[in-house]
């Protein structure tokens, strides 16, 4: 009988910040493994009130919290809407960080952990040559990123205490001060104002909004975003469908409203649906895209920004990066234009 691989456990999550949690889940897997492999998540996501630091302060906060050599910290890209790709984007590189560590991938015994919110079952599905491993704890915080952010002085000294290991307090407080700290803090506040607002509805409300993708040849409509959420960052025409509306209507109203196109509605339908539970912080928000191709014209129509959008503009594909967007608007694009 072949003699058993290496023992290598990976263990996924965003440590956005990192907790004391994510290091007990990580040092408890250092006890039965040659190489625990940390993949960072949301690498090229936007800062935002879920993730107000940059993939560097979260890797080196990463990296003082669990100095151990045998602990390997990688960053990873998200794709929330296509479980098959990111499977594949997480095997490659465990397998590229095994050769690195030098193992052989195709010989080691890999667990895969999750450290946050998705459980073993979930892993067991993606990874089924793998071993799904549990955290064994409850005690990750998902909103501690919002806490930090709306807390000053030594109430958000004492959350670091409370949640954060000690040699990662600089980096993760680097990330909420200055400018860009303030202005996610103004988000964090916005955020928190829309959800008290529906707080008394007899059931947690789900919301429905339409966005809409056009594209002409190589470029893409987007909008920046003028108000909160998300004031600045770029993403697809859409917004609420009214009460009175049908969800094609609403597309083409948004559309004409934020970027001054008109466009005939399309034949009644619902679009294709983005749901994913965490895409909005205001709440359960649930999306149907509609998508115009123009490219037939010979030149893309004049595009300016209305409404709530302070620019509309046409930007080719080969210019769309993930971390200049709004919510899961990229994660759309992934999916609908085969983005990285």
């Amino acid at each position: 009988m072949a003699a058993a691989g290496p023992r290598v456990a990976v263990c996924i999550g965003r440590f956005a910040p990192v907790q004391h949690h994510h290091c007990q889940t990580i040092e408890a897997q250092l006890a039965g493994h040659a190489l625990v492999i940390v993949l960072c998540t949301g690498s090229t996501s936007a800062r935002d009130v879920a993730n107000p630091w940059t993939l560097t302060q979260r890797l080196d906060g990463l990296r003082a919290a669990l100095p151990d050599p045998r602990v390997v910290i990688v960053a990873l890209a998200d794709c929330w809407y296509d479980d098959p790709r990111w499977a594949a984007l997480v095997a490659l590189t465990v397998g590229a960080a095994c050769q690195r560590a030098g193992l052989a991938p195709e010989d080691a015994q890999i667990t895969v952990v999750g450290t946050e919110r998705a459980g073993p079952d979930y892993y067991a599905m993606l990874f089924p040559r793998w071993q799904a491993g549990a955290t064994g704890s409850s005690a990750w915080v998902p909103a501690l990123a919002e806490a930090l952010l709306l807390a000053t002085g030594a109430a958000r000294g004492a959350l670091l205490d409370t949640h954060c290991p000690p040699t990662a307090h600089g980096f993760i407080s680097a990330g909420l001060e200055g400018e860009i700290g303030r202005e996610l803090a103004a988000e964090a506040a916005f955020a928190v104002d829309y959800r008290r607002a529906w707080a008394s509805a007899p059931y947690p409300p789900v919301f429905v909004t339409v966005d809409v993708l056009v594209r002409h040849q190589d470029r893409v409509l987007l909008v920046q975003r003028g108000r909160r959420p998300g004031l600045g960052l770029l993403a697809l025409p859409g917004g609420f469908v009214g009460p009175g509306e049908s969800l094609a209507a609403a597309a083409v109203r948004e559309l004409c409203e934020e970027t001054g196109l008109q466009i005939p509605a399309p034949a009644a339908g619902a679009g294709r649906v983005f749901d994913h539970p965490r895409r909005s912080r205001r709440g359960r928000i649930i999306t149907h895209l509609f998508e115009f191709d123009l490219s037939v014209l010979p030149v893309a129509p004049v595009a300016v920004g209305g409404d709530d959008a302070a620019l509309a503009l046409w930007l080719p594909r080969a210019r769309v990066r993930a971390e200049d967007f709004f919510e899961d608007h990229y994660a759309i694009l992934q999916v609908t234009l085969g983005l990285p």
